[in-house]
């Protein structure tokens, strides 16, 4: 009786085990799915707008209409839940939704004035670039590397107080 009572509680135990263990993964595992759908509907977006004919005169509505799309998904992205294991990204993310929406903001008032205005189209430029490279950033970081570029200060345990001195980009 109790070699049958022991091997009941160890296979409870481990079916806890499994189920407890599959919950963390799962959250990380429903991010990144999440994130590649986002991924996807980007380059999806991104073709769409590479696809418009700058000659055709609906071109500007277009334009605003698939930038529109793509800010409401800057948007949620910023605004999804990052499990612990890629909680060091939200900064960018944020950074990259907000970045999107001037961008958008600013082709609108580009597009939407009684005159070209080539100021709020060159701004909206400067939003878009950084939008998206703080995405390539991001993508980066959750293949496992690290993005090439000056302008990102990493910091570890040994200079951590020179890393908080540091200027914010």
């Amino acid at each position: 009786m109790n070699k049958r009572f022991l091997s009941i509680v160890s296979i409870v135990l481990l079916c806890m085990l499994m189920l407890f263990g599959c919950g963390k993964s799962s959250g990380k595992e429903a991010f990144e799915a999440d994130f590649m759908e986002f991924c996807d509907k980007v380059a999806e977006i991104d073709a769409n707008i590479k696809a418009i004919n700058p000659d055709d005169e609906n071109a500007p509505a277009e334009l605003l209409s698939s930038l529109d799309t793509l800010g409401e998904l800057f948007t949620n992205m910023s605004s999804m839940k990052f499990p612990k294991e890629y909680d060091y990204l939200v900064t960018l993310a944020e950074e990259s939704g907000q970045f999107m929406n001037l961008a958008v903001e600013n082709y609108h008032a580009a597009f939407e004035a009684e005159v070209y205005d080539e100021e709020s189209a060159s701004l909206a430029n400067e939003y878009y670039a950084r939008a998206y490279k703080r995405l390539k950033y991001m993508i980066t970081f959750m293949q496992g590397e690290i993005p090439d570029s000056d302008e990102i200060k990493y910091a570890n345990a040994d200079d951590s107080a020179e890393a908080e001195e540091a200027p914010a980009e």
